[in-house]
């Protein structure tokens, strides 16, 4: 199993009006940590989930909730379907 993605992922650019999105990302980031103030905890899975309609600018902000999750660490898996999959 390969650890590249097998479409190159866009370049990232800075997120226009997403203050409160990303400070809910990092926020969950955060709760998912395997530390807190330093001190190892057990192990959590978790996910995120992205609604809303087309045009709003969720595949930028997935794309940033990649990176940001990746520079902290964590294993990332991502995939994508069609409107009906």
């Amino acid at each position: 199993m390969a650890n590249e993605p097998r479409h190159p992922m866009p370049e990232t650019r800075p997120l226009l009006e997403r203050r409160k999105e990303l400070r809910a990302l990092d926020s969950a980031l955060n709760a998912l940590r395997d530390t807190v103030d330093g001190v190892p905890q057990a192990p959590r899975g978790g996910l995120l989930a992205f609604t809303g309609p087309g045009g709003m600018g969720k595949t930028a902000l997935l794309t940033e909730a990649r990176a940001r999750a990746r520079a902290q660490g964590f294993t990332v898996l991502s995939g994508r379907g069609g409107e009906k999959e």
